[in-house]
């Protein structure tokens, strides 16, 4: 199965009122190159103190994402800032 089939379950069932992790949907996000849609959902992550994002300072996953400015954005999101 596909990352984009991944995710498009997934957001089948948020829709349909299941939590799913804005965290988890940032990095397959990334994976998959949809840069735009990973900042949204990084964010809204960040904004609701969702789980896996407070590793986001060491997590791999998001290296493709780093040099990206609204990464900035994000870790002064999460008080990660220097």
């Amino acid at each position: 199965m596909g990352a984009r089939v991944i995710r498009d379950r997934l957001l089948d069932l948020r829709r349909s009122g299941r939590y799913v992790s804005p965290t988890l949907l940032g990095a397959i996000d990334v994976g998959l190159g949809d840069t735009e849609s990973a900042f949204r959902n990084l964010m809204h992550a960040c904004q609701a103190h969702a789980d896996w994002i407070r590793f986001a300072k060491v997590e791999a996953l998001l290296d493709p994402i780093r040099d990206d400015p609204r990464f900035g954005d994000l870790f002064r999101c999460l008080r990660l800032a220097p």
